[in-house]
């Protein structure tokens, strides 16, 4: 998988001289607490020389362990949030001054970090298993049936997305292709209302100091978000990370176009 998406990062590079690109890996809490699970992951990445694409054609890599940075999943969203993509400037209106938790909602887990200011507090962080919006796709699909058939499962995540941000009890109807449409009220508000309760008192039971705001973010914070944020004591600061599907991913560059701009290098957007 690591080489599939080198390929597709650098094709204009197939067929020519080796390069010595900058990485920056994202991975589960659970994961980047380990030390020689990271130990492991950089190894194997800096072990890839050659990559040859279906044509033949092939990329050349020098991966140097100080060039190859692993993150916690959270800490690009925490950037992505706190900067602005395109200038690198401080957004307007936020602030990462304090005990930041980040409880990033993912498909499978959600994992919840916390950073006192912009560092990341490793004992304090933590993965929820099975804490993902992908319990709620799976429970639909085993007791929803359309012709006697299970729906296909990546077509009902998309579809359920649809449905996003419709109020408890309020009917939910989704066209999963093929002129179907299937209501999933009751399974989508009961499993929804389960995952924010399970991430809620994760985050409350294993957190055990005060912290000064929540930042929500992850694909899954599209159905959870809103509905954790409301569960929230009245006063606690809550926000919602912009992109959140996609924050881990682009503050993760933002990151990686920091350490270069500190360097006196400039990299396009």
């Amino acid at each position: 998988q690591l080489k599939v998406l080198l390929l597709q990062m650098f094709t204009a590079y197939r067929g020519k001289d080796r390069i010595r690109p900058n990485l920056i890996l994202s991975v589960p809490i659970e994961q980047y607490n380990d030390e020689k699970i990271t130990g492991d992951i950089k190894s194997s990445l800096c072990s890839i020389t050659n990559i040859e694409d279906q044509e033949g054609c092939c990329l050349r890599l020098k991966i140097e362990p100080n060039r190859a940075r692993i993150i916690p999943e959270s800490s690009g969203a925490l950037a992505h949030y706190a900067f602005d993509a395109v200038s690198l400037n401080p957004r307007k209106d936020t602030s990462t001054v304090g005990i930041t938790a980040v409880v990033d909602i993912g498909y499978l887990t959600t994992n919840v970090s916390l950073y006192e200011g912009t560092t990341y507090v490793k004992d304090s962080s933590f993965t929820i298993s099975r804490g993902g919006f992908g319990t709620v796709v799976k429970d639909i699909q085993e007791k929803v049936k359309v012709n006697g058939r299970q729906i296909e499962i990546s077509r009902l995540d998309r579809a359920l997305k649809k449905v996003a941000g419709i109020p408890p009890k309020k009917e939910k109807k989704i066209d999963i292709g093929g002129g179907a449409k299937i209501v999933v009220t009751q399974y989508y508000d009961n499993g929804l209302e389960a995952l924010v309760n399970l991430i809620y008192d994760g985050l409350l039971n294993g957190i055990g100091t005060v912290i000064n705001r929540v930042l929500i973010s992850g694909g899954g914070e599209y159905h959870a978000g809103n509905h954790l944020k409301a569960m929230m004591p009245d006063g606690f600061e809550v926000a919602i990370c912009p992109d959140p599907e996609l924050a881990n991913a682009i503050g993760g560059y933002t990151i990686l176009r920091q350490q270069a701009a500190k360097a006196g290098k400039f990299v396009e957007e």
